[in-house]
């Protein structure tokens, strides 16, 4: 059989997507990778009124019965918080609305949050039940955010590849997940682009696994006072990259990054590779980063 490569690239999630697909039917390969990225933006969006993630923040401490791999994003939340010590944290949406961050960059829509809601230091009270009953504390608000882009990613990449895809990179946002099966040798080269001028600092060299960035400068909003939409960023940091096994671990990792200029060694500890670029230009990584530069 002839293995066909496809590539296209839409808006979806508020963000620009990317999917290759190396596969028999890699046209529809592609066609179905963007219908579940819809599908999950319908899930997911803190624009959509109606998507799991809004009726949770508005449901004031009650059970929620939501969609499978809604319940699956909530519980990687709140393992990456815990993991992360609070560096990475999805209920801080009402501190980045209250600074004036509350309309989508792609439509008319905004996000509506309750008068009560407040940010939390933990989840270890969200309840995820096997059923798909999600029940968050009181006031406890929700933004998937990044780690839904990455999740979205690790979700389209394993899809392709269970209908019989040959390799794929799927491409949210700058989330980037890679996969290949065992007996296929194909690695993907990932340029890691420089939040301060666009440039290609590195690219590195991936087979299966994921890759995200995350810089101060997405969604600017400088007329509305907004420079920095990572609630707890710290000052000197302009973005960082982490690469793992999964888009979600590296979105929420790459978080911790951003907040904790000396973090690396910490990094390096749970086998995850990263980068830091500096306001000031300079950059650092983990030791083992350049175990995935291409060469």
């Amino acid at each position: 059989m002839l293995v066909l490569s496809a590539r296209e690239q839409r808006t979806v999630m508020g963000v620009t997507c990317r999917v290759e697909v190396d596969a028999v039917n890699a046209p529809q390969c592609v066609d179905n990778a963007f219908s579940q990225l819809r599908d999950l933006e319908a899930l997911w969006s803190r624009f959509i009124p109606t998507s799991d993630i809004s009726r949770l923040n508005h449901a004031n401490g009650a059970p929620t019965h939501v969609d499978h791999r809604t319940a699956s994003l909530v519980a990687t939340m709140k393992l990456a918080m815990a993991h992360t010590n609070g560096a990475f944290n999805p209920t801080r949406l009402p501190e980045q609305i209250a600074l004036g961050d509350s309309r989508s960059l792609m439509s008319d829509k905004s996000t509506m949050l309750p008068a009560h809601a407040t940010p939390f230091l933990s989840m270890d009270d969200v309840r995820v039940e096997a059923d798909g009953t999600v029940q968050l504390p009181q006031g406890m608000t929700l933004d998937a955010g990044g780690i839904g882009k990455g999740f979205a990613a690790d979700l389209v990449a394993t899809a392709l590849l269970s209908c019989g895809a040959h390799s794929v990179c799927v491409n949210v946002g700058g989330d980037i997940r890679v996969s290949s099966p065992a007996n296929q040798p194909r690695s993907w080269g990932i340029d890691v682009i420089s939040p301060l001028d666009g440039s290609a600092l590195s690219v590195i060299s991936l087979r299966d696994g994921a890759i995200a960035t995350s810089a101060r400068s997405a969604r600017l909003r400088h007329s509305a006072g907004i420079d920095n939409h990572i609630q707890g960023a710290h000052g000197t940091i302009a973005g960082a990259s982490v690469i793992a096994s999964h888009g979600a671990w590296a979105e929420a990792w790459s978080k911790f990054l951003m907040a904790t200029p000396n973090g690396l060694p910490e990094l390096e500890s749970f086998g995850l590779a990263g980068m830091i670029v500096f306001n000031d230009g300079h950059i650092q990584t983990c030791n083992n980063w350049k175990d995935f530069v291409q060469c």
